[in-house]
């Protein structure tokens, strides 16, 4: 991106700018579904992974290790809030 090179979808979702690639004329689909996974997490959850993603950008660190440990995090918070209900 610094050297301003143009790279096609396929190759930003191989280097991890874009966590998935679709079909053209789906982009607004597939955002409505995660949007409503979102949407259906419980609150608190969705607010602490907020906390963690937002505070280590403001301290300037790498987000890597907390981007990883993520999808089980809410694995977990998903699996907790539905034996809850």
């Amino acid at each position: 991106m610094l050297t301003r090179d143009r790279f096609d979808a396929k190759t930003a979702g191989r280097i991890g700018l874009v966590t998935e690639v679709v079909e053209t004329g789906d982009a607004e689909k597939r955002a409505l579904d995660i949007a409503a996974t979102i949407a259906a997490v419980q609150p608190e959850a969705a607010q602490q992974t907020k906390r963690i993603l937002v505070k280590p950008q403001r301290a300037g660190m790498a987000t890597l290790a907390v981007g990883q440990a993520i999808p089980r995090l809410f694995d977990s918070w998903q699996s907790n809030w539905a034996a809850d209900r």
